[in-house]
């Protein structure tokens, strides 16, 4: 009984192993680069390429099923370690091929842009290896797709991703960049709105400074690429003296006054800053007793006039409401004003005084017809009331007219007469 358990046991423990052997890819792939890279198998296996079918002879070269040293001889392919100047040229063997990316909807061309990129350009003409590469951004055996949320290249990871290097004052000293990009970057609104509110219609890096053909705009492109998602403010800036003046080389367009990665949600104050500092609004460039310096102190004094209209308006609707008025017309036609608020703040890059008061103009006259119709309700309301008091007076001085006159109409009656004492 004994012997038969323990060869039935023998069998099930075989059949174990044959049916693990097909189920599990490592078993029934082994190789031999995985006997001893236990931690790039690892991240290999979680990989997009190890999904799409890759295995580590398609980077490395070798003879994954030769289990002994041989199959890392030069005789079988063995590349080895990837030399970093070499590892653009390795993945684009596959990411420029046609056929092989067409499958995938994947872009064939990110080689030839990287050569043309800044990193690419110190890297293939300079000869210097401290640059990105493919593995940088993307790593090497953990790749993942980029729409996967541990993917180093995922919309909210690439600030970090970026700022590994850049941030890297040892790294960036020998280019003269500096490393504080990351944490302006956080802290501005294009980083609050990404990073803290995921929200995607604000820009990474790559917006700004391109992916694969990562180079820093220069002067004559920040307009373009602010412009992609500023577009009115890029229109209106085209119309603007400070145009010229940037084709000239003497200002840095948008930059100039807004900055460039601490950039903060723009403010009236930016008109009349006094900081001669890249992005500190008009200050950064014209003195106080500046004719353009006071026309920035106009625009945002218009600008402040109307936003004290709008809470004068605001005031008055809001006391109509508690009174119990109905003031959802006076709300909507208040909003219609305010947005001539923000349809003139595009409009201030063309530092036209006419065109920007026109608005400006028509957004305070929105907001005094708002009040005057307000104020018609209230007014009205207040005429009720008086002429309320006044038919309660009426109805009561009726009243006792009508009870005097009930008195006088009324005739007297005599009293009765008691009876006589002694007579029955």
């Amino acid at each position: 009984m004994g012997s038969l358990f323990l060869k039935v046991s023998k069998v099930l423990f075989a059949a174990g192993l044959l049916i693990y052997g097909f189920t599990d890819p490592g078993w029934a792939q082994r190789s031999s680069c995985e006997e001893c890279h236990g931690r790039a198998k690892v991240d290999f296996r979680r990989s997009i390429h190890k999904e799409r079918g890759m295995a580590c002879v398609d980077c490395h070269g070798g003879d994954p099923l030769d289990m002994t040293r041989s199959s890392m001889s030069k005789d079988k392919g063995f590349l080895g370690k990837i030399n970093k100047k070499d590892v653009p040229y390795l993945c684009a063997k596959c990411h420029s091929d046609v056929e092989l990316m067409l499958q995938y909807g994947e872009y064939i061309d990110e080689f030839a842009v990287y050569r043309h990129s800044q990193h690419g350009k110190i890297l293939y003409k300079k000869g210097d290896t401290k640059v990105a590469v493919c593995t940088d951004c993307h790593s090497a055996h953990d790749i993942k797709k980029a729409e996967d949320p541990e993917s180093w290249v995922y919309p909210f990871n690439v600030p970090t991703t970026c700022a590994r290097c850049h941030s890297d004052k040892n790294l960036m000293q020998d280019y003269g960049i500096p490393t504080d990009q990351y944490e302006k970057y956080k802290e501005s609104i294009h980083g609050k709105l990404r990073l803290e509110k995921k929200d995607l219609r604000a820009p990474g890096c790559p917006d700004c400074h391109g992916v694969h053909g990562a180079t820093p705009p220069g002067v004559d492109e920040v307009h373009s690429v602010c412009g992609k998602c500023h577009f009115p403010q890029r229109n209106y800036f085209q119309e603007s003296p400070h145009f010229e003046a940037m084709k000239d080389k003497k200002i840095n367009e948008c930059a100039s006054c807004h900055g460039s990665h601490g950039i903060e949600a723009p403010t009236y104050e930016l008109f009349t800053s006094g900081k001669k500092e890249e992005g500190s609004g008009c200050g950064g460039c014209h003195s106080p007793d500046s004719r353009e310096y006071l026309l920035g102190v106009r625009i945002k004094n218009d600008l402040l006039e109307a936003e004290k209209s709008f809470e004068k308006a605001s005031l008055f609707i809001e006391t109509a409401r508690l009174k119990g008025f109905e003031v959802d017309e006076e709300r909507i036609k208040l909003k219609e004003a305010k947005a001539k608020i923000t349809e003139v703040l595009p409009i201030t890059h063309s530092v036209s005084i006419p065109l920007v008061e026109q608005y400006i103009t028509t957004a305070k006259a929105g907001a005094e017809d708002v009040k005057e119709l307000v104020n018609a309700k209230i007014v009205e309301w207040k005429d009720r009331r008086v002429m309320f008091v006044i038919n309660i007076f009426i109805f009561l001085f009726v009243v006792i007219l009508l009870i005097i006159k009930r008195k006088r109409i009324m005739p007297k009656s005599n009293p009765p007469t008691p009876p006589m004492a002694g007579k029955l």
